[in-house]
């Protein structure tokens, strides 16, 4: 391995998805460094840097030459996914850029896939070979999610919402990359579904939602317990009267009613679903039954998906 203090490429695309060293781990990466003289060496597609940020600007300040270790990818897609698994095997991700990694990797897996089944398909002769070669590039996203579920330990559902969470990640990072970055750090702690509405908001106003959570204070334990007392020293006060309420009074509409009440619905069949996925002996069943199933599933995520769709089409105003 050559060592020389060489000037690296750095893809933005690349370098978001990775986690840069907490205090303690850049410390051990300078001593290792220090010690090894640059023999580690980084990672690099071609003459792009792919993972040892640190290491490769630490080289830099110092003035320390370095070796290059060559990936064998062939395209950004491919690179995105090899990234991603790199950084899923750290053991201090914060699970919100988890959730992140999980996302951006199978929709780079269904993209490289699409870009190798184009290849093998259109490749002269060996059709048998050719066959086989399209069928490992599956592009279903069924079948991706899936994979990446089993080897990760989510289901496929999970995948499909990470998937949507990462798009959503990524049209925040163009108007406010700084609470991107910080949200994927944990200190943020928004839901999926918060931050796909945010994602929804016309540019102005995703600006500002974006500077309101970046800037929102978190209360402080100080403060917690202090209002904790203060509730404690009025459980001994009587308690106001309640208002008489008129048989005319008619309910106020809520809006929400219809969506909570799905909300709480959903999980009994969830459960159903998983409860035949354990019990039922599927190769016994007959061929009507299944086929009867897969439609009723089929029909059931259409239906789904096109609520989710009007759902997503009117964001909440107080964002």
């Amino acid at each position: 391995m050559e060592l020389r203090l060489y000037t690296l490429d750095r893809i933005p695309v690349l370098e978001v998805l990775v986690m840069p060293l907490d205090p303690v781990e850049r410390a051990e990466l300078e001593d290792r460094v220090q010690r090894q003289d640059g023999a580690t060496g980084v990672r690099v597609w071609n003459t792009t840097l792919l993972v040892d940020y640190d290491y490769y600007d630490y080289c830099h300040r110092c003035n320390i030459p370095f070796g290059l270790i060559d990936i064998p990818v062939r395209s950004e897609a491919e690179a995105i996914i090899w990234v991603c698994k790199n950084q899923l095997e750290r053991k201090n991700l914060p699970e919100e850029r988890r959730k992140y990694l999980i996302g951006k990797l199978s929709l780079a897996e269904r993209e490289h896939n699409q870009q190798c089944f184009h290849e093998v398909e259109y490749s002269d002769g060996q059709q048998g070979l050719s066959l086989v070669k399209l069928a490992h590039y599956n592009t279903l996203k069924t079948v991706v999610r899936g994979r990446i579920g089993k080897e990760y330990h989510f289901s496929y559902m999970t995948v499909r919402k990470y998937e949507n969470y990462a798009l959503a990640l990524d049209t925040l990072r163009e108007s406010y990359p700084d609470f991107v970055q910080e949200h994927l750090a944990g200190r943020l702690r928004l839901s999926i579904e918060r931050v796909e509405s945010l994602s929804l908001l016309p540019e102005d106003r995703r600006l500002r939602a974006c500077q309101r959570w970046l800037h929102k204070p978190l209360v402080s334990t100080s403060h917690r317990k202090k209002k904790g007392s203060t509730l404690k020293k009025s459980w001994g006060h009587k308690p106001a009267a309640v208002p008489a309420v008129s048989i005319k009074d008619m309910p106020v509409y809520d809006p929400d009613a219809e969506m909570i009440s799905l909300v709480f619905t959903i999980p009994s069949w969830r459960r159903s679903i998983a409860r035949v996925q354990e019990v039922a002996d599927v190769d016994r069943a007959s061929r009507e039954a299944r086929l009867r199933l897969i439609e009723a599933l089929m029909l059931l995520e259409v239906t789904a998906d096109k609520l989710i769709d009007v759902v997503k089409e009117e964001p909440d105003e107080r964002l």
